[in-house]
C-alpha cells in the first residue's frame, strides 16, 4: 500500500528502537498497535487509534490516543503507567513521525513529558 492510508478497521503491529539522540546508541525499544479509524473524504475524522510500550533499561512506559490525518503530523498520547522505575508515570508524550511511504525517512521523533508519583 506505498503511498496510501491504511482502510478503515486496518490493524497493524508495530515495533522499533528507540536512539537518545543522532550520538547516543539505542536505549530501548517499542511495540505498538494500530487500529485505522481513517474514512475518505471525511474532514477532521480521527486516523488511528494506538497503544504503545516502550521498553527502556528502568522499566517500561505505556501509553495510548489517536491521531490526526496528514502525512507528516505530531501528535499527543496520554501516558497511562508504567512498571519498575516508571510505576506511577503519567503525562503526554508527542510523536512526530516521517513515513517512508510518503517520502520521508522513516523516522519518528517522540518527546515524553513524564510525571511519577512516589510509590511506597
Amino acid at each position: 500500500m506505498k503511498g496510501q492510508l491504511p482502510s478503515r478497521g486496518d490493524r497493524m503491529l508495530v515495533s522499533g528502537k528507540l536512539h537518545g539522540g543522532p550520538e547516543r546508541g539505542q536505549v530501548g525499544e517499542f511495540f505498538a498497535t494500530y487500529y485505522s479509524l481513517h474514512q475518505s473524504g471525511a474532514v477532521g475524522a480521527l486516523t488511528s487509534l494506538e497503544q504503545y510500550t516502550f521498553n527502556l533499561p528502568d522499566g517500561s512506559i505505556m501509553g495510548t490516543g489517536t491521531t490526526k490525518p496528514g502525512i507528516e503530523s505530531e501528535d499527543e498520547f496520554a501516558i497511562i503507567g508504567g512498571t519498575a522505575r516508571y510505576a506511577g508515570a503519567r503525562g503526554t508524550y508527542f510523536v512526530r513521525q516521517s513515513h517512508h511511504e510518503f517520502g520521508g525517512d522513516g523516522t519518528a521523533t517522540i518527546v515524553f513529558k513524564l510525571m511519577t508519583e512516589a510509590i511506597s
